[in-house]
């Protein structure tokens, strides 16, 4: 995850695929920056599949926050993948999910 300002660590600057708010009600957060770390993560794998690698064969995973962008990117992802794997994670905006 890139380096970012997050607002519920008072601002400072920490490894984070977006910004997060607080801890008790994350379905209502904006997330700002996942859409920008959820096209990060559809260039990586279209950068796999242009190596041959297809679809049917990714797998998108992550821990926490990760977890919640893997959930959020492939949801959403135009192409069937192969699954998801989310430890410790949740859904980040939920409302917003349009499921492919």
């Amino acid at each position: 995850a890139p380096v970012r300002k997050v607002t519920r660590f008072g601002g400072a600057p920490s490894n984070a695929w977006f910004d997060l708010l607080g801890l008790p009600d994350r379905a209502d957060e904006p997330c700002q920056g996942i859409e920008d770390s959820q096209r990060t993560v559809a260039d990586l794998v279209a950068a796999e599949v242009a190596a041959g690698i297809p679809h049917d064969r990714i797998v998108l995973g992550g821990f926490s926050q990760g977890g919640g962008l893997a959930y959020f990117t492939g949801l959403q992802f135009p192409e069937p993948l192969a699954g998801l794997l989310v430890l410790s994670g949740y859904l980040p905006k939920p409302s917003t999910i349009k499921v492919q």
